[in-house]
């Protein structure tokens, strides 16, 4: 976005470098992630609703702990990288 405005990018053009990157950085909450994964290896779905259940009150630590012991899934995830220049996170309406 730095570049883009240095470039004298304003206004549409500017959401436009903004809506591309949103399109193209696979933003994902770190549950929806590590499904992904999971799905990869054949686990059944009532296995991954069942994981998603019980992590959605999980710190990330323990998540990526619980990830690690039952799947053996380690992914790299970064709450803070999407984050805007003002320093909102982005997030996903409808998520609890």
């Amino acid at each position: 976005m730095t570049k883009a405005e240095k470039s004298g990018k304003i206004g549409e053009e500017l959401q436009a470098v903004e809506d591309d990157w949103i399109s193209k950085a696979g933003l994902a909450l770190y549950g929806d992630a590590v499904t992904a994964q999971i799905k990869k290896k054949g686990v059944s779905q009532s296995k991954i609703d069942d994981f998603l259940k019980r992590i959605a009150h999980f710190s990330h630590a323990k998540a990526v702990k619980t990830a690690k012991k039952e799947f053996d899934v380690e992914i790299f995830w970064d709450w803070d990288l999407p984050r805007t220049r003002e320093g909102y996170y982005r997030y996903q309406g409808g998520t609890e």
